[in-house]
């Protein structure tokens, strides 16, 4: 049989180098295609790419934005570094019928908001990192017990100094667009902000396994309702405000430390993980069960594991791509969508 011929264009970086001489040397299985190696520095590629002169290449992470409707991005890794690169990308052409992931579930967690203005909890910046105390708030136990606690965290709400005039970013907005594309299939989410649905996330796509702050909801019955109506009462004087049906405690409708998850959602969980060939984690630390657990149930079902995040997370060893850097700058360059364009492009399985 003969074999396919693909041009490979590679850089003097390291990493590269070495793949440049596995793959020249015969070290490496060249996967029954016939590579033409190109050795050039890496704007010289970036410059050949942009031209559509090349079936794969390194680029530097910047250049993905100006050929991602003529490449996709491979599960080779990216080093961020001080945003240079390189990271691989084979042509759309070839890519899109042969390597591109067709159903993708989607884990994201606080660091995808970040950059809306809504500090994550677990980063060196993080609420709980910099104010242990706080942590109490989101504690069951601690928010029953405690009218004070039930009380101050109420006040906050009903101020809008929690998330004031917080919007989606181009994290939120990139994953509608690789929705729209036909391949998100579900997009499992820890934060409880309701910014992807505000970004237009289809919401029967989406599992809030931690609830959302956009709802209410009694702790001793079935009473639920928009979270503005305990606030009205908050304003008018109701400090702790307590259930119209039962007398019960109100709180968010969020799933706090001690509390079970909500019916149903860790079933819709597994299944995604169990069907999806691409996981696609953003913004999250992994360490949170058993949400985190989605990940290496993909990958005991032969999913492909891309993760996003700003700082090393718990399941970087599980990774066949591992990108780090702004949520809001990377996540459209990762899933081939770049803001006021689309493109063909994006990330891939094989």
């Amino acid at each position: 049989m003969e074999k396919r011929k693909l041009t490979l264009g590679h850089s003097p970086d390291p990493d590269d180098a070495f793949m440049f001489y596995g793959l020249a040397k015969g070290l490496i299985d060249d996967g029954g295609y016939d590579f033409e190696h190109i050795l050039q520095d890496i704007q010289t590629l970036n410059e050949r790419a942009t031209r559509g002169e090349l079936d794969i290449s390194a680029i530097s992470i910047h250049a993905y934005a100006h050929v991602c409707d003529q490449y996709a991005l491979l599960p080779s890794g990216a080093s961020m570094g001080d945003g240079y690169g390189p990271m691989l990308v084979a042509r759309a052409k070839f890519s899109k019928a042969e390597i591109a992931a067709r159903r993708i579930a989607v884990l994201t967690g606080a660091g995808i908001s970040t950059d809306s203005g809504i500090s994550d909890f677990r980063g060196p910046d993080g609420v709980w990192t910099k104010n242990p105390e706080a942590e109490k708030a989101s504690d069951i136990r601690y928010y029953v017990a405690d009218p004070g606690i039930r009380k101050a965290r109420w006040a906050l709400r009903a101020s809008g100094e929690l998330w004031p005039d917080v919007q989606p970013n181009d994290g939120h907005r990139a994953l509608v667009r690789l929705e729209e594309r036909g391949l998100l299939d579900t997009l499992v989410t820890q934060n409880v902000d309701g910014l992807h649905q505000a970004a237009g996330s289809d919401p029967a796509r989406v599992v809030e396994v931690h609830g959302t702050t956009r709802r209410a909801m009694c702790l001793s019955c079935d009473w639920r309702d928009d979270i503005e109506v305990v606030l009205a009462r908050v304003r008018a004087g109701d400090e702790d405000p307590h259930c119209v049906d039962c007398g019960g405690l109100l709180k968010s409708a969020t799933v706090s430390f001690g509390q079970n998850l909500f019916p149903g959602d860790m079933e819709r969980i597994e299944q995604a993980a169990i069907a999806c060939d691409l996981v696609l984690a953003v913004g999250s630390s992994l360490q949170v069960y058993p949400v985190a657990a989605m990940v290496p149930l993909a990958v005991r079902h032969g999913a492909r594991v891309v993760i996003v995040n700003g700082e090393p997370t718990a399941m970087d060893d599980l990774a066949d791509v591992l990108v780090m850097g702004s949520i809001s700058e990377v996540l459209g360059v990762v899933v081939g969508w770049s803001a006021g364009r689309d493109s063909r492009g994006g990330v891939s399985v094989d």
